[in-house]
């Protein structure tokens, strides 16, 4: 059985939201060339929520302390999904009420990072420390 580290799985974590903020540019970028400025920064504000919410989840999920019972571990994981849904939804919601944006480039910015999370599963190790 192959596994990852915890120092793995924590770099892997942050290489997520690297990635997320990565896409949220181009994306953002790509809306403000050819949809103008107001897509453009819509796009970027849907993109930032959704790394914003994963950074939050990685911070949680990954603080040193988590690491070593396994309950623990995984009250941190409930608790670290808990708060990222959370920050998203209270993002979204000061965005819309606060902000003149374009709601589509927004949420095809947001949807566009989660593809990131595919992506994480060809960056794993395919091999790691073998049990037994």
């Amino acid at each position: 059985m192959s596994y990852l580290s915890q120092q793995q799985a924590r770099r892997l974590a942050y290489l997520i939201v690297a990635s997320q903020f990565g896409v949220t540019g181009i994306v953002g970028v790509l809306f403000l060339i050819f949809a103008g400025t107001r897509a453009g920064v819509s796009a970027w504000l849907g993109g930032a929520i959704s790394a914003v919410g994963t950074y939050y989840q990685v911070r949680i999920a990954f603080a040193p302390s988590r690491f070593g019972d396994p309950r623990r571990m995984a009250r941190a994981f409930y608790l670290a999904e808990v708060a990222k849904i959370g920050i998203i939804v209270a993002l979204f919601v000061l965005a819309l009420k606060w902000l003149d944006l374009a709601q589509a480039p927004m949420m095809l910015a947001f949807v566009s990072t989660l593809f990131v999370y595919l992506l994480a599963l060809l960056w794993a190790p395919l091999s790691g420390n073998k049990d037994g």
